[in-house]
């Protein structure tokens, strides 16, 4: 089970009605609903450390500390925007590359951007996050879905830790030695 910064567990979803029911034990959502608060108030303190978790979340969206934490923990204050250049490297005619890059800060993926003057002939094989491949399927994609331009491209990528790496395999279809950069794009939780 890995740990996800933006909400818990990757593998533990949140609905909206969980947060909007997380919100009226909070008191957040002013008197029309102060009823339905309390009697979710009143259930939650009936099954204690259940809902410990859902509060402790949705008080970090919210800014706030949760009097549960710790001292150890750390709310964040602010959500971030960040990129994570690739770089740019040859790749030689009918042979496959890596765009590789270890991060130095915390960051979750969520969009590749590919360039190069002959990106159609280009092909993503894989796309990593750490040991994980981000892929539905491994087969070759068209790297003109990565482009700058395109519609529709952004992904939930998993959360990318310092010290480890983040890759795209790509493979030259192109009759010459052509180039090719990328850049990762994604957000992450900074405290201030």
């Amino acid at each position: 089970m890995s740990y996800d910064i933006l909400s818990g567990y990757d593998d533990d979803e949140i609905g909206a009605s969980e947060i909007i029911g997380a919100l009226d034990i909070l008191g957040k959502l002013g008197k029309g609903k102060a009823r339905r608060g309390a009697r979710l108030q009143e259930r939650a303190d009936k099954r204690p450390g259940e809902n410990a978790g859902l509060e402790r979340r949705v008080a970090r969206l919210l800014g706030k500390t949760n009097q549960q934490e710790s001292l150890a923990e750390v709310t964040p204050d602010t959500m971030r925007r960040y990129n994570m250049p690739l770089g740019r490297k040859s790749v030689p005619t009918t042979l496959t590359d890596l765009l590789e890059k270890t991060a130095q800060r915390t960051i979750r993926i969520e969009r590749l951007v590919l360039s190069s003057t002959a990106l159609p002939g280009f092909d993503v094989t894989t796309i990593s996050i750490g040991v994980e491949v981000q892929n539905a399927a491994i087969a070759n994609g068209p790297a003109e879905a990565f482009a700058f331009n395109a519609v529709g491209t952004t992904f939930r990528g998993n959360t990318l830790n310092v010290g480890m790496s983040a890759s795209v395999g790509v493979l030259n279809s192109n009759p010459g030695t052509e180039s090719i950069s990328g850049i990762f794009f994604g957000e992450a939780l900074q405290n201030s």
